[in-house]
């Protein structure tokens, strides 16, 4: 969810309606955003998606999609945006697609 989220921001697109989102999944949009004063920083998110991942690799499981959000975050981190808020998933966007702050403008 939040890769859609920030990819609607590095395009200038508001998300969709999000609304027949379960429960559970609205909760962890807001957990992941940070709402409240202490935001999930990339490194610490990194951290999360590596531990998910050998766990997942020990049971035998195959889940790319948490491959792939590791690879966008490390590349987040690699921008030099690792103590930012994990919302700067949209500095990696920008850089894979040729986008410029000032090119939005």
């Amino acid at each position: 969810m939040i890769l859609a989220v920030c990819a609607g921001v590095a395009f200038d697109q508001p998300p969709t309606d999000c609304s027949p989102v379960s429960p559970v999944s609205s909760f962890a949009v807001r957990a992941s955003f940070s709402l409240d004063s202490s935001p999930l920083l990339v490194q610490h998110f990194i951290k999360d998606l590596q531990i998910g991942l050998s766990e997942a690799n020990r049971m035998g499981l195959a889940l790319p999609g948490l491959a792939l959000a590791q690879q966008l975050f490390v590349s987040v981190q690699a921008l030099g945006a690792g103590r930012q808020a994990t919302t700067a998933l949209t500095l990696a966007l920008e850089a894979m697609n040729g986008i410029k702050q000032q090119d939005k403008q």
